[in-house]
């Protein structure tokens, strides 16, 4: 696997907690979806925010909102999970891999 590849798959849980929280519009819907506590969900997510070098949310009292550059992680991230849940279900209608 790449550096590149394994950068990234070190921040896969930042990366949920960003969808989540992007999806659910708060960080305590995204805790309770990930089962995580709310600090944790904010870690991860200024975690990436630092990674990337820019904010991702407008943080709110109880809610947040995308800023530009989180909305097009928010959209890569859709099709990403949508492409691997695909995958997935395609592997489970055959999981032996057969043409």
């Amino acid at each position: 696997m790449s550096t590149r590849g394994r950068d990234l798959l070190s921040y896969h849980v930042a990366l949920s907690a960003f969808e989540s929280a992007a999806r659910c519009g708060s960080f305590h819907a995204a805790a309770l979806q990930l089962n995580m506590d709310q600090a944790t969900v904010s870690y991860q997510i200024k975690k990436l925010e630092k990674h990337l070098n820019t904010p991702l949310l407008y943080r709110r009292r109880d809610s947040v909102i995308l800023t530009d550059g989180g909305q097009k992680l928010f959209k890569s991230l859709e099709r990403g999970f949508a492409s691997i849940e695909l995958g997935l279900a395609e592997i489970a209608r055959d999981p032996h891999g057969n043409p």
